[in-house]
């Protein structure tokens, strides 16, 4: 089954739940899981927390905060949502010709990923001059 990777902002956590803090996690671990879920991420795979980024959520802000990255859930109840992506419809669909369409996205997505980090490392070296 091919994969589809999905992004949480933290903006998007403070929207679902006004309690929601990066250190409010350390009690409420559970919570954030089951936020996370209810936002598509697939909890019972890895998660990645990436610490204060510079990017764009899924409201189409452009925020600076950490954000969570793992796979998309493709269980029948988010692929019906009608908030699941192309992508992770395609992954549930399990068809091998579709699944290529998503390893060239995410080759992009790490493209992107690298130039994000290389332009990063820059806006740093700017700041320190």
């Amino acid at each position: 089954m091919e994969l589809a990777v999905l992004f949480v902002s933290e903006s998007e956590l403070i929207l679902a739940d006004n309690a929601y803090k990066t250190r409010w996690i350390e009690t409420n671990k559970d919570k954030l899981f089951e936020m996370l879920w209810s936002l598509g991420l697939d909890t019972s795979r890895d998660l990645e927390y990436q610490e204060v980024t510079h990017h764009r959520n899924r409201l189409n802000q452009i925020v600076t905060c950490g954000r969570y990255s793992g796979l998309e859930r493709t269980d029948t109840e988010w692929i019906n949502s009608g908030y699941a992506s192309r992508a992770a419809k395609i992954a549930a669909s399990g068809c091998k010709l579709l699944g290529s369409e998503i390893n060239r996205e995410l080759k992009q997505f790490q493209q992107d990923k690298d130039n994000a980090s290389i332009l990063t490392k820059y806006e740093e070296q700017q700041d320190e001059e």
